[in-house]
């Protein structure tokens, strides 16, 4: 089942030993407004806050993708779990055949010289 923005925030809260109504207080929320999320979207302004406030993306916050944080700054990340997210096993498999290469001889260097 699909983690909808309120599970996710729960989620975060649990992980971070923070209760929400705390996390409502932090983010000057009405207390009860991340309870409201179950059934209505907060606004904009309100998942960013919360996505600041975890250092989390808006993207997680929203389940558009369920890698927490972005680590590329250009989105790269976020760009590949898209393209992966539309192919075939067997052309993950290819791709993962071709990544594996890729990095075999970028850093066959360095290992060739920690060798000697």
């Amino acid at each position: 089942m699909k983690k909808n923005i309120f599970d996710r925030v729960q989620a975060l809260c649990q992980n971070n030993g923070i209760a929400i109504s705390e996390l409502e207080k932090r983010l000057n929320l009405s207390n009860g407004a991340i309870g409201k999320w179950r059934k209505s979207s907060p606004t904009a302004e309100k998942v960013a806050a919360v996505a600041s406030y975890f250092d989390v993306s808006t993207d997680y916050l929203l389940g558009l993708t369920d890698v927490e944080k972005n680590v590329f700054k250009d989105n790269m990340l976020l760009s590949l779990e898209k393209a992966m997210s539309r192919m075939t096993d067997e052309d993950k498999d290819r791709m993962m055949r071709i990544l594996k290469a890729g990095f075999d001889e970028a850093f066959q260097d360095k290992d060739d010289a920690s060798e000697e």
